[in-house]
């Protein structure tokens, strides 16, 4: 996929990774953009470049994208060869002119209505007097794709692993962990039972192990996880968490990807809680959404 295969259309082009919540929800927001104006000379292509071995399969993309109702032409970006050369470190999308001139970035604090202003205006570049769908189709208010998408994630591994992790013994193989309860710092994660700690990821090595973790805040809360025999994992709140909000006490754990485990239409300041996770269960992150 190259920009010159636009053939003069403005496109926007979304740099993503599905083990990431926050680029899914941006990714259907602009692929509503993309529905609105498709019929103005706009392209839509986003590339993937995976945080995780299992993500780069093409098959298991195209049912994520399937699953999300995405329907742009999308790159993989295995190799990191298109995060290199545009320079992708936190910026999230970009906008090209009909003629491939890059004319905005978007790293995920502006919001896509902003990305869909930038789109609108290109288009009256090319015709002043162009008849253009309202924007926000006449709504009023502060839209969901007005918010900022911003996340903290904890990799849960041998190496990015140790700045949150309670303590200093976390290293790669096969251990014995200890920390049936206690007080958490915020950001700090612990284990309890037997685990192997690898480069991707933690695993639990017997059906006992615990997993504990305090966040600085969130509204939406994700498990990257996965099992070979398939597993259920339950949670338990340990802290003060809203009845109203959504709290997933099992998680029925596949194949790898993506699993909810908290929904709250509000942030929650210092969320806590616990996980009883089966042998053979990985943990790759945990993502909240601010």
């Amino acid at each position: 996929i190259t920009i010159k295969q636009s053939k003069n259309k403005i496109v926007l082009v979304a740099f993503w990774s599905s083990s990431c919540n926050v680029c899914r929800t941006q990714l259907q927001q602009y692929q509503g953009i993309y529905d609105k104006y498709k019929d103005y000379d706009v392209e839509f292509v986003t590339i993937h470049s995976p945080e995780f071995v299992f993500e780069a399969r093409p098959d298991y993309i195209q049912e994520v994208l399937d699953s999300m109702g995405v329907s742009a032409p999308t790159q993989l970006d295995n190799d990191y060869k298109d995060l290199d050369a545009y320079g992708i470190e936190s910026v999230n999308s970009f906008v090209a002119d009909s003629g491939g001139t890059v004319r905005f970035f978007n790293d995920r604090t502006l919001g896509t209505t902003q990305t869909e202003k930038v789109i609108r205006a290109l288009i009256k570049e090319k015709d002043k007097n162009i008849k253009l769908p309202a924007l926000n189709n006449g709504q009023t208010g502060v839209l969901a794709s007005d918010e900022p998408l911003l996340s903290v994630d904890y990799y849960l591994n041998a190496d990015s692993g140790k700045d949150t992790f309670r303590e200093s013994k976390l290293e790669a193989g096969t251990s014995d962990y200890i920390f049936r309860s206690g007080t958490l710092a915020v950001d700090k994660w612990a284990l309890n039972g037997r685990w192997k700690v690898t480069n991707d990821y933690i695993e639990s090595e017997s059906d006992d192990a615990r997993f504990f973790i305090k966040l600085v805040g969130g509204r939406e809360i994700a498990l990257v996880a996965g099992s070979d025999s398939g597993s259920v994992i339950e949670s338990e709140k340990q802290s003060k968490i809203p009845e109203n909000i959504v709290f997933s006490k099992e998680i029925e754990i596949g194949r790898d990807g993506i699993y909810e485990l908290l929904s709250s239409p509000e942030p929650i300041a210092q969320p806590e809680f616990s996980l009883k996770v089966p042998k053979g269960t990985r943990i790759y992150k945990i993502e909240s959404r601010l």
